[in-house]
This record gives structure tokens, C-alpha cells and sequence, in this order.
């Protein structure tokens, strides 16, 4: 498929009767073919605008997370994890506090303490709400403070035998800061399997939605079989894929619900139409004459 037709290709599954009329005597794997292609080139286009909208931002929160977290991590504390047991070297509870540049943004400064060791109390959300902290070391878990109130909690059994302190975090962001220049490619890789992944997921989908397809052919006059119409599924689904992925982009909030199928619904509505003369029922075809 060549490159203007391809685009064409596009341009009609939006919109054009004509294209629609033609789909019919071809193959499945030419719809499939182009929704592939398709999806890539959307890929592509949708990782790359974001990949470039967040790699800077992720670099630099990389790097000030981990200057922070070298700067703020307490030089009398030591963390031991062994056998999914944690316990520390300090006195119990252990408080630290939330440092001041901290407490200018808006998801950490509503709590008094960044982190909280705790591995005498019982696991109880209660006692963790009372230390107002982001996070909590029990004994067996760490407890967070979800983004909307709730608490989460993360056992540490399974987690490997290791000690964390000072020393431990500096040599890990250290041995971490390095790779940061392979963050750019890693996001923009991660970027583009997430939106191929997307589009090509819409094949599945598509098992179901082209029933509706089917239904609303028929409703139209247009007699086909469930393998056309998921065939005419594979091309209708452009618009969508378009504008989910332009939600991406700008970025924005889609809000209507099942909008995906809609748009599927609408371009088949638009574009199918029953050819003059067609015939639509069983009855309608002219009988077999039988040999005398």
C-alpha cells in the first residue's frame, strides 16, 4: 500500500460512501493490513508529542527526587528488611518530619510527617492517620497515603533481605543518576508499545462491537454476514482511534461514556448505504427454475 494511498485510505474510512460500497468485495486482509499500519503511524505520531511533552519533566524529577531523597535521608537511621520483617535502629515511633520545600506542594504538604517507622504499633489505618504521614513502616508493611485519602498497603514479605541507610540511598542514586540518559528512549519506547498496544486492543473489541455493526446494517437494509461486518468495524473505527488519541496530545478529558462506539456507529450510519436495486430479503430473489 502506497503512501497517498494509504492516507486516502484514512480519508475514506471516515468519510466516503463510495469506499464503503467497494470495501465489500475485498479481502479481510486488506482492512487489517491498513488498521495495523494505521495504528503504528498513530503510534508513532501520539508517543512522540508526548514522550517530548514528559521526558523533561521526568529527568527533572528524577534528579531532584534523588537529590532529595539523599539530602533528607536521616544519618542516625537504618531500615533492616529480613524476611519480610522490617525493624530499626531508632527509637520507636520515628518521626520525620516534612521538610519546608516540601510542604510547597500541594501533595505533601497536608502532612505533618514524610515517613513514620512504626514496627511495634499493630497495622491499623487509625494509628497511621494519626501520625499524619505519607508513608508508614509497620513491622510485616509499608502503608501510603493514596492520592484521594485512601491508604494503601504493601506487605513486605517476598521483598528481598536488604539494609537501607545513608550511605545505601547515596550509592543508589549514585549508581542511578547515569542511567537517566537512557529515560528519554525508555518513556518513548514504553510510549509507543502503550499506544499500539491501545489501537490494536480495538480488534478485540471489535469481536463484540461489530455485532452492533452487523445490527445496524441490517437495520439499514444491508444484508452482510458478521464476518463483513467486523471487516467494516476495522475501518470505521478510525475516527475514534483519531480522536482518543488526540485526547492524548492536547491533552483532555473525554467524558462521554462508550464514545468510542458511537463513532464507530456514526461512520458506519454516514457511510454504508444500500445500493439502489440491491436485494435485501431472501424472498426478494428470483426463484430457481428446475429443469423440465
Amino acid at each position: 500500500m502506497g503512501a497517498m494511498r494509504f492516507w486516502e485510505t484514512i480519508k475514506n474510512s471516515v468519510y466516503s460512501p463510495e469506499f464503503y460500497r467497494t470495501l465489500r468485495g475485498k479481502n479481510l486482509s486488506f482492512s487489517l493490513k491498513y488498521f495495523f499500519s494505521f495504528a503504528a503511524v498513530v503510534a508513532v505520531v501520539t508517543a512522540s508529542v508526548v514522550s517530548f511533552r514528559i521526558i523533561p519533566q521526568a529527568q527533572f524529577a528524577f534528579t531532584v527526587l534523588g537529590t532529595k531523597v539523599t539530602s533528607y535521608f536521616p544519618e542516625e537511621l537504618e531500615i533492616v528488611i529480613a524476611e519480610g520483617e522490617a525493624s530499626v535502629n531508632v527509637a520507636e515511633p520515628y518521626l520525620v518530619k516534612t521538610p519546608d520545600d516540601f510542604l510547597q506542594s500541594t501533595s505533601t504538604a497536608k502532612y505533618e510527617n514524610l515517613f513514620v517507622a512504626d514496627t511495634v504499633s499493630p497495622l491499623s489505618v487509625d494509628v497511621f492517620r494519626s501520625y499524619s504521614t505519607l508513608v508508614l513502616l509497620t513491622k510485616h508493611d509499608f502503608m501510603v497515603s493514596g492520592n484521594h485519602g485512601e491508604v494503601r498497603v504493601y506487605p513486605l514479605e517476598g521483598i528481598p533481605d536488604m539494609k537501607i541507610n545513608k550511605k545505601s540511598v547515596t550509592n543508589f542514586v549514585g549508581d542511578f543518576m547515569p542511567l537517566l540518559k537512557f529515560l528519554g528512549p525508555i518513556i518513548a519506547i514504553l510510549s509507543f508499545l502503550f499506544f499500539m498496544g491501545y489501537a490494536s486492543v480495538q480488534l478485540i473489541y471489535l469481536f463484540f462491537g461489530a455485532l452492533l455493526v452487523w445490527a445496524l446494517l441490517w437495520l439499514k437494509g444491508i444484508k452482510v454476514g458478521y464476518r463483513e461486518a467486523y471487516r467494516t468495524g476495522i475501518h470505521a473505527m478510525t475516527l475514534g482511534v483519531l480522536v482518543y488519541s488526540l485526547s492524548f496530545i492536547i491533552p483532555m478529558h473525554i467524558a462521554v461514556p462508550f464514545l468510542f462506539t458511537i463513532l464507530m456507529l456514526i461512520v458506519v450510519a454516514v457511510n454504508c448505504k444500500k445500493e439502489e436495486g440491491e436485494h435485501t430479503e431472501l424472498s426478494e430473489m428470483p426463484p430457481v427454475s428446475s429443469a423440465s
